[in-house]
């Protein structure tokens, strides 16, 4: 399976009986290297009849063990996801998100040494109108409704730890600041082994006609402040085909020194 995958030819899952009411879902994905000299993002989007899946990972490790990392995590979400006869969505994404945890931890190279490697992980499904999501590190998940934008999952690191002790009078405002340079680290990713933080939708989330999904890796949101991401999604000069590909086009325009690997996936609910 390609390290990009998109629309491909791949079986109808079997996940309940088709409905006569067709809801109108429109994708797009779009992926850059950006300054980097291994691209370790690896995407997947697809919709059919009543059933959307979306999914980005942003790979980590040295050499290629990055790259290797995402690309196992969505080529097995994505081929279990649409082998299995899955009655309980949220269920599948948690037992799949660890399943595929153990195996990129026990993952080795060609010398047959711990591939050492990781991976975010962020992914959607829609059937009809309910949306279930799942997340893992520090990829992101937003919702654009009513020309707003907002980020529907937690970011897994240090920083997300240190503003709940803050909060919580654990910590002080100068004990905060002299832990804030490792604020970036991740607290929780697939390949750690024994994967304890992970988040899942146990309750689909409805979604209402012109919502749009984005599922992004960290490249683009370090890099595009959230207005800047809804004017170029509700810019209608743009076909929505290319919505994906001027994000990312985008945050080129917007890279000042250093421009991490982005990808972006798009998908637009319509009754």
């Amino acid at each position: 399976m390609s390290k990009y995958m998109n629309q491909g030819d791949i079986p109808t899952v079997q996940i309940y009986n088709s409905d006569v009411k067709e809801y109108k879902i429109r994708t797009s994905l779009d992926s850059i290297l950006g300054t980097r000299k291994n691209q370790q993002d690896s995407a997947f989007v697809q919709s059919e009849k009543n059933l959307t899946v979306g999914i980005v990972c942003d790979g980590m490790g040295g050499l290629n063990a990055g790259e290797v990392a995402s690309q196992m995590a969505v080529t097995q979400f994505i081929e279990d996801f649409y082998r299995a006869e899955v009655k309980d969505i949220p269920l599948f994404m948690e037992q799949e998100i660890v399943k595929i945890d153990q195996n990129v931890f026990d993952a080795r190279d060609e010398h047959h040494e711990k591939l050492g490697a990781g991976t975010t992980l962020v992914a959607v499904i829609i059937y009809k109108d309910q949306m279930y999501c799942a997340s893992v590190g520090d990829s992101r998940i937003y919702l654009i409704r009513n020309s707003k934008i907002h980020a529907l999952n937690r970011l897994h690191n240090y920083r997300e730890q240190l503003d709940r002790m803050l909060r919580q009078d654990m910590i002080t405002e100068a004990e905060y600041k002299k832990e804030e340079p490792k604020a970036e680290a991740l607290t929780s990713f697939v390949g750690m082994g024994n994967l304890l933080i992970l988040d899942v939708t146990k309750q689909p989330m409805q979604l209402k006609d012109g919502d749009v999904i984005l599922l992004c890796s960290d490249g683009l949101y370090k890099t595009l402040s959230e207005e800047q991401m809804r004017a170029v999604v509700e810019n209608h000069n743009i076909p929505w085909n290319l919505k994906a590909r001027a994000l990312t086009r985008k945050a080129e325009e917007e890279t000042i020194s250093k421009q991490d690997n982005t990808t972006v996936v798009l998908i637009k609910y319509n009754e």
